[in-house]
């Protein structure tokens, strides 16, 4: 851990700590986040007037930032920075303080090793890329009540997730969806019904974020993988997006739709 900062800066010495300039920005967008949080305690203004430790706090919220995730090894990474700790031990000290998380889901299942994300008890924002979306993993998020934000990155449904046949509900608390290049694989030729297949697996995942307090929404049109007729691979949309909108809860106040061209 770097030593302290400290305000006593004279640009005419080289060696003389800036606090100001020499900072990660990071620091200081994090440290301001702090500042003006609701739910913090009373007295948090009180470090804006002192910058003694000011980069050991806004390395541990940095830390929590969505520009963190997991390995395969089991490491915490940042995107750009060198630094790394084990997942366990990052939770046990650092779990009070998670408040936006991104996970890269493609080296490896996300159950078990991401399933740490329903134990973060003020999580408010969670990013999921390439993530296999199963009727496991589906449950597992939808049972995690206390975010109010997801979004959804290059994410796919594939054939034998079983999202159809799961009960019907919904995530009560979420008011932010977001959905990019969401991929939908089926198995039979689109000559044969793949467009309905995929609508039948997708829409159960579509309703179940389009809760009571959705208020947010911003998405792109489901890719439908399929075969062609001579069972090359092809992809495709679907026929009508008037089962997605239909669904759709009147507390939106915000939506935004990319047409695939």
């Amino acid at each position: 851990m770097p030593g302290a900062l400290t305000l006593l800066h004279n640009p005419s010495d080289r060696d003389s700590p800036d606090c100001l300039n020499g900072a990660p920005r990071d620091v200081w967008h994090h440290l301001f986040t702090l500042c003006f949080d609701q739910d913090q305690e009373d007295g948090v203004l009180n470090l804006m007037f002192t910058c003694r430790y000011l980069h050991e706090i806004g390395v541990k919220f940095l830390y929590s930032q969505v520009n963190m995730f997991p390995s395969q090894h089991g490491t915490l990474l940042q995107y750009n920075n060198s630094k790394s700790l084990n997942v366990s031990d990052y939770l046990l000290k650092h779990r009070d303080v998670m408040r936006d998380v991104k996970l890269l889901c493609a080296l490896e299942p996300f159950l078990p090793r991401f399933s740490f994300v329903s134990t973060l008890p003020f999580l408010r924002s969670l990013t999921l890329v390439r993530l296999k979306i199963t009727e496991d993993v589906h449950s597992l998020l939808l049972d995690i009540p206390i975010f109010s934000s997801i979004c959804f990155r290059r994410c796919s449904i594939g054939p034998g997730s079983k999202l159809s046949e799961m009960p019907v509900r919904t995530h009560a608390g979420l008011q932010c969806l977001e959905i990019y290049r969401m991929i939908v694989r089926t198995q039979i030729p689109f000559a044969t019904g793949a467009r309905d297949i995929a609508l039948q697996e997708y829409l159960p995942f579509w309703s179940a974020w389009l809760g009571p307090s959705l208020q947010a929404i911003d998405f792109e049109e489901p890719i439908i993988f399929g075969y062609g007729r001579k069972r090359n691979a092809q992809f495709g949309y679907l026929d009508s997006l008037e089962p997605l909108f239909a669904v759709m809860p009147t507390t939106i106040m915000h939506m935004r739709f990319t047409k695939a061209i």
